[in-house]
């Protein structure tokens, strides 16, 4: 699957994106974080690249990340 701008997204853009976006959000409590990861790795492909749209869309980088 591929953004408008070209960019190629996978499972791992996914959980880059989802942990930046913890920090962003400035998330201190390990076991969310920890949860969280836990969450990723049960998830389908198909719906982390639904996820990680959702999340482009409503929160934009300039940088790509």
């Amino acid at each position: 699957m591929k953004f408008g701008n070209g960019q190629k997204i996978c499972a791992e853009n996914v959980k880059s994106r989802l942990k930046f976006l913890l920090k962003l959000l400035k998330v201190r409590n390990k076991s969310l974080i920890f949860q969280v990861d836990v969450l990723i790795s049960k998830l389908s492909n198909s719906i982390l690249e639904n996820l990680l749209f959702f999340i482009c869309s409503k929160f934009p980088t300039t940088s790509g990340r």
